[in-house]
């Protein structure tokens, strides 16, 4: 009786400071995102998921472009709290799948892990990055995605996140998840029908509407099959959007510009260039943005 009594006790203090491991330093403690086949960050902590009285959010674009590199920002508020986690992934649409790929911007304060079973990639907190000390708000977490190729469709992000408080135990923290469907953008390319007649280098046939508004069409051809990249640059020169077109066939295709920048906010009125690259060569237009 003494020796389980023993091996009980033994057992408690692992699983203990397993927990206490999560909410206090920067290690991996093991999927945790909700994700299909995933708990959550009660797994090792007491109270009920989505709970507590604090807010966890995921900052990112409403949509994606295939194959474009995005910024994005998790925040994590609880009154009372001092001690920040969080994790996670991205995933296809039938959910067992990773969809693009996370790049660690800040290594300070996160870092990422990919399981070899699931192939899933995690993104979670350093040490620095449990930001200990700080009350009532994470000083938040930031890192890119590089979305997947084009076909994939909308895309999941699972992010659980742990407000931990000053104490020893793994009691009295709060866990919580959210769930973020993020679709592919389909009109950003589309070939258009091919009249049969083949340029010797790419060829830009204007942009419609322009000037414009809250969108326009930049319409191109190509001599030859090939990656295309499309650079947009403001009036000073200063490259304001990249948007990598993948491998096009030749002949006529068009490419849709909302008239946002990288971070997907909308951008000022003013006249902007945009240069159509290829392995073909390279051309250049012009176009006016009006609010």
């Amino acid at each position: 009786m003494a020796r389980l009594l023993v091996r009980s006790l033994i057992i408690a203090a692992v699983m203990a400071a397993a927990g206490l491991a999560w909410a206090r330093s920067g290690s991996f403690m093991g999927a945790r995102t909700g994700a299909p086949s995933e708990s959550n960050c009660t797994a090792c902590h007491s109270g009920t998921n989505n709970a507590g009285s604090g807010v966890l959010q995921l900052n990112m674009p409403a949509m994606y472009d295939p194959g474009d590199t995005l910024d994005l920002s998790v925040s994590l508020s609880n009154t009372g709290m001092v001690r920040w986690g969080f994790e996670i992934t991205a995933l296809d649409m039938a959910g067992d799948q990773p969809a693009g790929r996370f790049i660690i911007s800040d290594p300070t304060h996160t870092q990422d892990q990919t399981e070899g079973g699931t192939g899933r990639q995690y993104v979670f907190q350093t040490d620095a990055g449990t930001y200990d000390g700080t009350a009532n708000v994470s000083t938040g977490w930031s890192m890119r995605w590089e979305a997947p190729s084009a076909g994939t469709g909308t895309v999941t992000f699972y992010l659980a996140g742990l407000a931990a408080n000053s104490g020893s135990g793994a009691g009295g923290d709060s866990a919580y998840t959210v769930t973020r469907d993020v679709p592919e953008n389909t009109a950003v390319s589309v070939d258009e029908p091919d009249g049969g007649h083949r340029p010797a280098t790419p060829t830009l046939t204007g942009n419609e509407p322009n000037p414009f508004n809250a969108g326009t069409r930049i319409r191109f051809e190509l001599p030859r099959a090939g990656r295309v990249g499309l650079d947009i640059y403001n009036s000073r020169g200063a490259l304001v959007r990249h948007m990598d077109l993948g491998s096009r066939s030749a002949g006529l295709h068009s490419v849709l510009w909302d008239g946002t920048g990288e971070a997907r906010r909308s951008l000022p009125s003013g006249t902007y260039l945009y240069q159509l690259s290829t392995t073909a060569g390279s051309v250049t237009g012009k176009m006016v943005l009006l609010k």
